[in-house]
């Protein structure tokens, strides 16, 4: 009798377990999703912005094509428009960048707020004469990224909080 109870307890315990298993299924294959998804748009944070210093340098912003979205791409245009009218490229150096936030808006959707220091100067095209000398700066960024076609791309991107000059430790317009 005592094997039977056993086996009859190894079998409703098999049968109990299935539909949490059932359940558990799309926690655990979402939580997966999302976990791979956000370290995949930090990656794209990290080489848009790589992307960007080879752009403010050359002064090509095909460059950004596969890490970002004709729109950002159109915003960078405009800087790099007034870069040219002033005969000017920018050198540029990101020192760090923490992630300090992240919220998932949609399935295909996320905002991420970074804590990042930069180290930049302005010079001539051309001559390579520098007009502003290194300067270090501290950021905080807002980086909405979207998930086109299978590939996450920055499609806007927005100070958080005051720039600052770090050396001077005063804010920046």
């Amino acid at each position: 009798k005592i094997r039977m109870l056993k086996d009859r307890v190894k079998g409703l315990y098999r049968i109990s377990l299935l539909p949490i298993a059932y359940c558990l299924l799309p926690v655990l294959l979402f939580g997966c999703s999302y976990d791979r998804d956000v370290a995949i748009a930090k990656n794209t944070i990290r080489k848009y912005n790589k992307t960007l210093i080879d752009v403010y340098r050359d002064l090509k912003t095909d460059y950004l094509f596969g890490v970002a979205s004709p729109r950002e791409i159109g915003h960078i245009e405009v800087v790099v428009t007034d870069f040219k009218g002033k005969n000017l490229f920018m050198e540029a150096e990101i020192k760090s960048i923490e992630f300090i936030h992240i919220d998932r808006k949609k399935n295909n959707e996320m905002v991420l707020e970074t804590k990042e220091k930069w180290r930049f100067r302005h010079l001539m095209l051309g001559s390579k004469k520098e007009v502003r000398p290194w300067r270090d700066i501290d950021y905080n960024m807002i980086y909405h990224v979207i998930n086109e076609k299978g590939t996450w791309l920055v499609n806007k991107v927005d100070f958080a909080k005051d720039r600052i000059d770090t050396k001077k430790n005063e804010k920046l317009p």
